[in-house]
């Protein structure tokens, strides 16, 4: 608290659904004190409008608003045209333990979005760690690494047990990329997320993610994203031997 007071705030936005441990310390002390929720795209776009009424920038935010509902309504429409759905299976972690998303999770709401099948469900609500054969029962035709540990692609199509695994043996094992912030989780980049997670799977679209990054980095940050740099965020080092991931640059 003593270390919070010392940064002279005018506001301070705190998590309001990880208990009242978190907030209380704070308003007892006086400290201005908004709590956000977590987990939800409309969560996401609450603290949008949120933060840009409390900044009087409130011109901005609705800008990256319509970002994001423009992108989302065209991946629904494309999507809603998809008679094959594949099944996506998506790891938050996957070097030391395994846990992955269900339902209820923003991984759950990515996948659907872009018209593929989440196969843990009906099994799985929000997120749990599960063994490795449980894993190989699923059997995904895709596999989404999170950003939280450093597991590649390459690591996780090495391990014998998966090798007759529908995701491996497509090489269609693929790591979430990481830009401001990690994508896959909840914040300002993430339409990029949704349109690299579809441009994989459904490789007959024609969607330029390039230059959705490019107009995104300059819209939101007011920043001239390089191709080199492009290439970094989306790990391009990692994925040599990934399917159809050269395709991203199309």
């Amino acid at each position: 608290i003593e270390q919070v007071i010392t940064l002279k705030h005018d506001i301070i936005f705190q998590w309001a659904d990880q208990g009242d441990h978190l907030i209380e310390p704070m308003r007892k002390v006086g400290l201005p004190v908004i709590g956000v929720k977590y987990g939800t795209q409309e969560y996401l776009e609450e603290w949008i409008e949120l933060m840009g009424k409390t900044t009087a920038n409130h011109i901005k935010a609705n800008e990256i608003l319509k970002w994001h509902k423009d992108i989302k309504e065209k991946l629904s429409k494309l999507s809603s045209s998809k008679t094959t759905k594949p099944k996506i299976l998506s790891l938050q972690f996957s070097k030391d333990r395994f846990r992955v998303a269900g339902n209820g999770s923003y991984d759950n709401f990515i996948i659907e979005l872009i018209g593929a099948e989440n196969p843990v469900k009906n099994d799985i609500q929000r997120f749990a760690d599960i063994s490795k054969e449980q894993l190989l029962k699923y059997n995904p035709d895709v596999i989404i690494l999170g950003n939280f540990d450093e597991q590649t692609p390459d690591e996780l199509m090495r391990l014998e047990i998966f090798k007759n695994m529908n995701a491996v043996k497509t090489k269609q094992v693929y790591k979430l990329p990481t830009g401001g912030y990690r994508w896959g989780v909840p914040h300002i980049e993430i339409p990029l997320t949704w349109l690299w997670m579809y441009k994989l799977v459904h490789t007959e679209e024609t969607i330029n993610l390039i230059e959705e990054i490019k107009y995104s980095y300059k819209m939101l940050y007011d920043y001239e994203i390089k191709d080199e740099e492009i290439k970094q965020i989306l790990n391009f080092d990692i994925h040599k031997n990934s399917k159809n991931y050269h395709l991203l640059l199309d």
